[in-house]
């Protein structure tokens, strides 16, 4: 994310843009109503699918799966917070 935003490409709305030039433009926008663009083309995703995006997109390392069902599905216990994930995937 600091390399976008060095590159201006993150702003009020909070849209992270990756663009080279040979993958597809993916927009993700974080503040105010969530929203995903492939190539322009707006994503529809579930509530919990947008979350598990959401968090991913926000850490700077990867996640174990543990740790992500548990930080999305606090008041569940573990097995079914995993169920949780796995049915958001």
């Amino acid at each position: 994310m600091e390399y976008l935003a060095e590159r201006g490409q993150i702003g009020s709305t909070a849209t992270s843009v990756l663009d080279d030039g040979n993958e597809p433009r993916i927009e993700l926008s974080l503040l105010g109503a969530f929203g995903l663009h492939i190539d322009r083309r707006p994503i529809d995703l579930p509530g919990a699918a947008q979350r598990v995006l959401a968090f991913l997109a926000l850490e700077d390392r990867p996640v174990r799966r543990e740790r992500l069902a548990a930080s999305l599905w606090t008041d569940f216990p573990e097995e079914r917070a995993g169920a949780n994930l796995r049915a958001a995937l």
